[in-house]
């Protein structure tokens, strides 16, 4: 029962719905053909009883001229939209063709700055080995050569120099103080390498030595 009594209802709505719709455009109806259509068919009744030879004229006119009129707009509308279709279409190849050329002369220059970059790194890191060798190999000699090797291992492999070097302690004598403290000392953190650490003894190991 509460179904049907729901299907009821439901249809009741839809027609009290049907029937506002139909009351509105009957309003909108009477009141267009109250306003305009009475108005002007009472005008040209007026107007063909004044001026009947005119008013034939404009009447056989207006018929044979309707539909050459609709159709010149309906055409007019038609160009319109055709070239307006065709100009956009166009526009947007063209810019298409000139976007995809500026990727292609993007991309080359790109390739071109990083083989560029390549070439100029490889050379400027070549020049700095070139460079660093003949420094360590006129200050050091031929054991520069080894120097040299290792440095530039550290270059290739991307180690930090810190890496071979170790935190040691050293104890520096305190020159500063008097004779009877001179053989205390300060501890100073460095970071040498193992082979470069240099040894302090105090004065009386040296002088037992």
């Amino acid at each position: 029962m509460g179904v049907a009594a729901d299907k009821k209802s439901s249809k009741d709505e839809m027609a009290t719905q049907f029937d506002r719709s139909i009351s509105l455009v009957r309003d909108y109806t009477s009141r267009a053909e109250r306003d305009y259509a009475r108005p002007a068919i009472k005008k040209s009744r007026l107007f063909f009883e004044e001026r009947p030879i005119v008013a034939t004229f404009v009447a056989i006119f207006g018929s044979l001229s309707i539909l050459p009129v609709v159709s010149f707009l309906g055409v007019s509308l038609l160009v319109l939209i055709t070239f307006i279709t065709i100009a956009l279409a166009g526009a947007f190849l063209a810019a298409s063709v000139v976007i995809l050329g500026l990727f292609a002369v993007l991309g080359f220059i790109l390739v071109s700055a990083f083989f560029t970059s390549l070439v100029l790194t490889l050379f400027a890191f070549s020049s700095f080995l070139l460079f660093r060798l003949a420094v360590l190999v006129r200050q050091e000699g031929t054991s520069g050569m080894s120097s040299w090797a290792g440095e530039s291992k550290l270059h290739f492999t991307n180690s930090a120099p810190k890496k071979g070097l170790q935190n040691d302690s050293i104890f520096v004598p305190d020159d500063t103080r008097s004779d009877s403290t001179n053989e205390s000392g300060v501890i100073v953190q460095a970071h040498l390498p193992s082979d470069r650490i240099p040894e302090y003894r105090d004065d009386d190991s040296k002088v037992q030595g």
